[in-house]
C-alpha cells in the first residue's frame, strides 16, 4: 500500500519508508483550489492522520503519531479549510463519541452539533462547497437529513425533504450548485 503519484512520465510510490506517511493505507484524498494534496491514512485505529503535499513537500497536520482514531470522512474547501468526521463506531468504548472537525489556521477545532447526540451517529456524506460550507448528510430517526455549517452555526432544511431515500453523495460544481444525489429520488440541486 501506499499513495501512487503519476507526474505523467514515471509512477512514484510514497509509503511511511520514503515520505512523512505513518502508514500504508491512504484512505481518501483531496485537493483544494491552490492545488496542494490532502491524504488521509488509516489502517490502526488511534494513529489516522491527514498529511497535505503542496510544492512537492509533505506536512502532517496533527500529530505524527496519530491525530484521530478512525476518519470515516473528510472534506477539504477551496482555501485549504478541512471538514472531517472521527469515527468511534470500532470503539468498545461506551464514552467515546463521533466528533466533527474542523481544520483552520493550523489549528484543529471541535465543532458542536445538536445532531451529534449520539456515539453511533451516522453520516452518508460530507462536502465543502466554494463558501468553504460544509454539508453534511446524517441520519435521524431512520430518515437522511442533510445539514450545512456556514462557518459559525449548523442549518438544516425543513424534515422530510428525504423521506425513505438515502443521500449517497454530495458534490459541488464552479457555480456552487450543491448536487445531493440519492438513492431512489434522483439527484436535488
Amino acid at each position: 500500500g501506499g499513495l501512487v503519484v503519476y507526474n505523467g512520465k514515471k509512477f512514484t510510490l510514497f509509503t511511511p519508508e520514503n515520505s512523512k506517511l505513518n502508514q500504508h493505507v491512504i484512505d481518501d484524498i483531496g485537493i483544494d483550489h491552490n492545488g496542494s494534496l490532502y491524504v488521509i491514512t488509516m489502517g490502526t485505529v488511534g494513529k489516522t492522520n491527514i498529511y497535505r503535499n503542496s510544492d512537492d513537500s509533505w506536512e502532517c497536520l496533527g500529530n505524527e503519531n496519530g491525530t484521530f482514531y478512525w476518519v470515516t470522512a473528510f472534506t477539504v474547501g477551496p482555501a485549504g479549510i478541512i471538514y472531517l468526521l472521527e469515527d468511534f463506531m470500532l470503539s468498545s468504548s461506551n464514552t467515546d463519541y463521533n466528533t466533527l472537525f474542523e481544520y483552520r489556521d493550523n489549528t484543529w477545532k471541535k465543532l458542536e452539533a445538536d445532531f451529534m447526540t449520539s456515539r453511533l451517529t451516522f453520516f452518508a456524506a460530507i462536502k465543502a462547497d466554494r463558501r468553504n460550507y460544509c454539508w453534511a448528510a446524517s441520519i435521524k430517526d431512520n430518515s437522511y437529513v442533510l445539514h450545512v455549517y456556514n462557518g459559525n452555526s449548523w442549518a438544516e432544511p425543513p424534515g422530510g425533504l428525504f423521506l425513505n431515500d438515502k443521500i449517497t453523495t454530495i458534490e459541488t460544481d464552479g457555480d456552487n450548485n450543491v448536487w445531493v444525489c440519492t438513492d431512489k429520488n434522483g439527484i436535488f440541486i
